[in-house]
């Protein structure tokens, strides 16, 4: 398919960064592509080379979305900073929103809990718990180091050694250790995944987060100073060549390996490869964003509205009573469904939008409430 359109510009006065709205919106098509094959596909297809691609694809969605979530937090210090607002009350009100998300990460576990009959389900520590409690350890840190907007190398270290200390702490868990103690945490060495309790513990995934806090810094840095696409294009140079170090079968690998302090100096390496590739991605979404058109606006979409989204697609895919299928209907289905979730986008970025802003107005006289832009974490 051809395309004749033009690179958009960039709108005066949109505190919104597009090409973020669209890694994010790859971030969910990653992550409703692999819940609809974990869910729907026939046990006896699950040693394919298929279903390895579709969980490896899968597996960027969860660090993406905590690595994008860490830049929209930067933005939002920044641009709070240059309109007098303390960073103490920025800091607070980001603690605040990913208190929120974290409740709402535990509402949803709830209502898997009561359709599912699973009590079990209201324990597991999810994506939506871990970024929560991610913005507000991230929040904090950046209030207690005074890393934004000025130092995001202080938090570009941190992150770097929540990655190192992973593997330590969890060494110091004993695997018999219960996993729902453990869940929010860690997952100890040599512990399964029990009843899917540790899917996304703090360690590593707040490491993501605080690394896109230094990327978010970047970014803010480029739209002021009309460079927007160098500071991507560099920030996607820097991740090819940190993807390329890091791929385990790199001539570099083997050296940083052993570079690295703790017992297991690869899985450091194989957490920083994660933020890599997202830096790649968003790269890859700035073309989107400025030559796709429609394409690049759909996608920007889901993005923006990556909650309800998340939240619909997930009970439509594990909640509702469905046969086991074949690759190719499960591909079909899983077309179906992604399909599905822009009129879900439309409906949270349109109408209820507008209903949240004629409230939000009445409740503050005249003054009318913004979008929710890149500098507000959705």
């Amino acid at each position: 398919m051809t395309t004749t359109a033009q690179p958009a510009a960039p709108r005066k006065g949109s505190a919104r960064l597009d090409y973020v709205d669209v890694a994010r919106g790859f971030a969910v098509l990653f992550m409703i592509q692999w819940h609809c094959v974990h869910a729907w596909l026939r046990d006896g297809w699950r040693a394919t080379t298929g279903y390895e691609i579709a969980q490896t694809f899968g597996g960027f969605a969860a660090p993406g979305f905590l690595f994008l979530a860490g830049a929209g937090v930067s933005l939002r210090f920044a641009a709070e900073e240059r309109k007098g607002i303390p960073a103490r009350k920025t800091a607070l009100a980001v603690a605040k929103r990913g208190a929120i998300v974290l409740v709402l990460g535990y509402a949803l576990r709830a209502q898997f809990a009561i359709v599912s009959g699973a009590a079990r389900n209201l324990l597991r520590f999810d994506v939506l718990q871990v970024i929560g409690l991610s913005m507000a350890i991230g929040a904090g840190l950046a209030l207690l180091l005074r890393a934004l907007p000025r130092h995001p190398v202080r938090m570009l270290l941190v992150g770097l050694l929540v990655f190192l200390a992973t593997p330590l702490i969890a060494r110091a868990f004993p695997a018999d250790t219960p996993a729902w103690l453990t869940a929010p945490i860690v997952r100890p060495a040599g512990q399964q995944i029990t009843g899917n309790l540790a899917l996304f513990p703090l360690f590593p995934y707040l490491g993501h987060l605080l690394v896109g806090m230094v990327a978010g810094v970047a970014w803010d840095r480029g739209s002021r100073g009309n460079a927007p696409g160098r500071v991507v294009w560099v920030g996607t140079l820097v991740g090819l060549l940190v993807c390329g170090a890091c791929f385990d079968r790199s001539p570099l690998y083997p050296v940083l390996a052993r570079l690295m302090p703790g017992p297991d100096g690869g899985a450091a390496l194989r957490y920083l490869s994660r933020d890599a590739i997202v830096m790649l991605s968003v790269g890859l979404s700035w073309i989107v964003a400025r030559w796709t058109g429609p394409l690049g606006r759909v996608i920007g979409d889901l993005g923006k509205a990556s909650m309800p989204v998340y939240w619909i697609h997930l009970s439509i895919a594990y909640l509702v009573p469905q046969r086991k299928l074949d690759p190719t209907m499960t591909t079909l289905a899983t077309l179906a469904l992604t399909a599905s979730m822009w009129p879900v986008a439309w409906v949270r970025l349109g109408p209820y939008e507008r209903w949240i802003r004629r409230l939000r107005g009445r409740g503050r006289g005249s003054e009318r409430a913004p979008i929710a832009s890149a500098t507000r974490p959705e």
